[in-house]
């Protein structure tokens, strides 16, 4: 048995499946037969004398040794991922990628602004960019299917680094036609008195508005909630809603006019942060590393 051989893919069948919670998905992300991930896993449990998965309902669940076996290929991964890093840094080629994670809101103009401007000056580097809400960007950082994050109010983790991170208010979004509309500034209580579109508690914004009104007498209330803070931004354009961004989200469709961005006047809800993030004791490759700090430095200069 070419024991380097099997431990190699089989740390590579591990990984998958612990990324996916299925052989299925795990087969289908490696351009694998289901069957030949189920071989592989089942020959490194051999090999090891330990199951490594457990399976359940809810998908492939990792036991004790899995874990370990999922935190050494993940340390596998990450130490070619910076020898080719490091080796293109001498050469001078600046080739690789760099996978994101981000809140939607910094998809409009912040994010691709960014990566605009890395790749002026290394044009070897590609990109991936997957759109998340705010908690799962910092748990696709913390698992490494990310090396940056960039998300609104992430919840602590201490597997989690900030790079960067500044106070970012949140605004009411209404149609010019709006009531509201004509105000310098509002208090949710304000809003309150029309209707809502909230986006759901994955969010970052959605924690920070049921916590300033936890205990009152007026609840937040949607008429439209939705994942998908375009849906949510398209209904307070039409006139039929208040609904609630950061500035950088929407300062396009505000300088468009289709929109007005109000601040909220509330001073618990100036303490939104928007952050930058890494993963904490990872040695990301050096493309992602510097932009991880061109992302900082934009978001404490814009």
């Amino acid at each position: 048995m070419d024991v380097q051989r099997l431990e190699h893919r089989g740390l590579a069948v591990v990984a998958a499946i612990a990324r996916t919670g299925s052989v299925r998905q795990a087969a289908a992300a490696l351009g694998l037969a289901p069957s030949a991930v189920t071989t592989a896993l089942a020959d490194l449990e051999d090999l090891l004398g330990q199951a490594l998965f457990e399976r359940s309902p809810q998908g492939m669940r990792p036991t004790a040794a899995g874990e370990r076996a999922i935190a050494h290929a993940r340390g596998q991964r990450q130490a070619l991922e910076r020898l080719i890093s490091e080796l293109e840094d001498l050469q001078g080629l600046r080739r690789g990628h760099v996978a994101v994670a981000a809140i939607e809101a910094m998809a409009d103009g912040f994010l691709p602004d960014a990566i605009a401007a890395y790749r002026a000056r290394h044009p070897g580097v590609g990109f991936s960019v997957e759109i998340l809400p705010a908690e799962e960007v910092a748990r696709a950082v913390a698992d490494d299917t990310a090396e940056v994050g960039l998300a609104f109010n992430p919840p602590p983790r201490a597997d989690i680094h900030i790079v960067a991170q500044r106070d970012e208010p949140l605004c009411a979004l209404v149609a010019p036609s709006h009531p509201l509309a004509a105000e310098a500034s509002v208090r949710l209580r304000q809003c309150l008195r029309y209707p809502l579109a909230l986006p759901d508690r994955r969010s970052g914004v959605r924690p920070l508005l049921e916590a300033y009104v936890a205990g009152g007498s007026e609840p937040l209330v949607p008429a439209l909630e939705s994942s998908s803070f375009a849906v949510l931004i398209a209904y307070a354009r039409s006139g039929q809603a208040v609904a609630f961004q950061i500035g950088p989200g929407v300062a396009r469709a505000v300088a468009d006019g289709a929109l007005v961005a109000i601040p909220l006047a509330d001073p618990p809800l100036f303490r939104g942060r928007l952050a930058v993030l890494t993963r904490r004791q990872r040695n990301i490759s050096v493309a992602a590393a510097e932009f991880a700090a061109l992302l900082g430095d934009r978001l404490l200069t814009g």
